[in-house]
């Protein structure tokens, strides 16, 4: 039975989307408060102005009654009779100023229970002076009339007065309130800002804060990743130089040693096949078949060592060995093989010569085991640039998914990992286009010269050329 401990889900992604929401609710909420505030200070405000508005219109009430009692005095006083025709005029202005008054508490009964009062006191006030004004004017205005006329007055505009203040109190008491309100209202509106900007802050520092310890562990894994594919790099690149020492090792074994030892056997069979005891009968012809066994064994091995590593690549470059390869290549496989290769190339460097044979190799052993295809192309152009190698057959193609696992370097073969790998470490690129009409592989590497080409001493192909002639003229002697 298989016991797994219960894994916790990764909140990492939902933490991010949490505090933005909060963020978000909270921007609304300032937003909706704040429209509140700016409302209510409107109406506040508008309140305020309202209260100036009824206490200036107290005043005007109070300046036309007494506006009206000074054109009376003038006029009994000093006998002004543009005072006399003004007095209509003022009286007017009293009223105005009453239904004005009037107009700006009717939402306030106690304001307008006293303005009625005062409405009464003032055309108690006006009909005095009118009558006062008409007893002079007839002249049958004694001097205790006029004075009673005075006192009456003068105890009318105390209470007119007392009235009027009255009202301008209670509007001023109203003010105040309302100052006091707005001024709450506006320290509560503060401290709510503040609160909500620092919750807002800290949520955004505390996000940020998130943000930034993804964003830095995620710098750490891509620099972990990134070390870990140098690393992979340098360990493939390390393995395909071991196999290809592996593979020089095991040609030179197989053509020092194993074709030596062969070559030996043949000398052998040759020397017992010229004895008189095998001239004759069935043990003569064994001896023949054998000796021709023995010559294809011979062939097959020097075949085999040449594929694992062809001593002309490291003698003569890779465009000789490159015509060698393609002519073995197509006596096996009975392909066809077009070569377009210069006739004059310089001598590269030994690991682009090697870089470009064994992707030849790799690509012709995947045109063969795969495109089903009788024709391959192939190109090599050598400028100051740089060198181009493409190969180009005309099989069935790769299919999509295949070309979309060596672009993304997941689930490809060996062969053409080890291929790009190869590619890459001389600081080049592989490309491979394909389509039903066929396949074609694209290799460009920086073009690095071979020095001293013109090396001392002696080569592989050289010692192999010469103790291969050295076993095949033993044979023939030894026949």
């Amino acid at each position: 039975m298989d016991w797994a401990l219960p894994t916790r889900p990764d909140l990492s992604l939902k933490r991010p989307f949490v505090l933005f929401a909060i963020i978000l609710m909270l921007l609304v909420a300032i937003g909706v408060a704040g429209y509140r505030v700016a409302t209510e200070g409107v109406i506040s405000r508008e309140w305020m102005i309202h209260t100036f508005k009824v206490q200036s219109a107290i005043q005007d009430v109070r300046l036309a009654i007494s506006r009206a009692a000074a054109d009376r005095r003038e006029y009994l006083q000093l006998g002004d009779v543009p005072s006399l025709q003004d007095f209509p005029k003022s009286r007017d202005e009293v009223m105005a100023a009453i239904q004005n008054l009037r107009a700006l508490t009717v939402d306030n009964a106690e304001q307008q229970e006293l303005l009625a009062h005062v409405e009464a006191l003032a055309i108690e006030r006006i009909d005095l002076l009118q009558d006062s004004i008409d007893g002079s004017q007839l002249r049958h205005e004694t001097l205790a009339d006029q004075s009673s006329i005075e006192v009456k007055g003068l105890r009318l505009s105390q209470q007119i007065t007392n009235a009027l203040q009255t009202m301008y109190d209670s509007e001023q008491v109203l003010l105040q309130s309302r100052q006091q309100t707005s001024k709450q209202m506006y320290e509560g509106t503060v401290i709510v800002l503040i609160i909500s900007f620092l919750l807002a802050f800290a949520l955004l520092a505390s996000n940020f804060y998130f943000l930034y310890g993804v964003v830095r562990r995620r710098r750490e894994t891509e620099k972990t990743l990134r070390a870990v594919g140098d690393s992979y790099r340098r360990l493939s690149t390390r393995l395909l130089e071991l196999q290809d020492e592996e593979r020089r090792k095991l040609a030179r074994e197989l053509h020092d040693s194993v074709g030596q030892y062969l070559a030996l056997l043949k000398m052998n069979l040759v020397r017992i096949g010229s004895l008189p005891a095998c001239q004759d009968g069935s043990g003569h012809e064994m001896l023949s078949e054998a000796v021709q066994w023995t010559d294809r064994t011979i062939t097959e091995v020097r075949t085999v060592s040449h594929l694992l590593h062809p001593p002309m690549l490291d003698e003569v470059g890779f465009i000789s060995a490159c015509r060698w390869y393609i002519e073995e290549f197509g006596k096996r496989s009975e392909i066809q093989v077009n070569l377009d290769l210069p006739e004059d190339a310089e001598r590269l460097s030994q690991e682009t010569e090697l870089v470009l044979f064994r992707a030849l190799q790799e690509g012709l052993t995947n045109v063969h085991r795969h495109s089903a295809t009788r024709k391959v192309d192939i190109a090599f152009v050598h400028s100051p640039d740089g060198v181009k190698l493409t190969l180009h057959d005309y099989g069935h193609g790769m299919s999509l998914e295949a070309l979309k696992r060596f672009e993304s370097g997941i689930g490809i073969g060996v062969g053409l990992a080890g291929m790009r790998e190869r590619v890459a470490e001389l600081g080049g690129t592989m490309r491979i286009e394909s389509d039903s009409r066929g396949t074609t592989v694209y290799i460009n590497l920086p073009a690095a010269m071979r020095k001293n080409a013109q090396a001392s001493a002696p080569s592989l192909v050289s010692e192999s050329i010469r103790s291969t002639s050295r076993a095949h003229r033993d044979a023939s002697r030894a026949s």
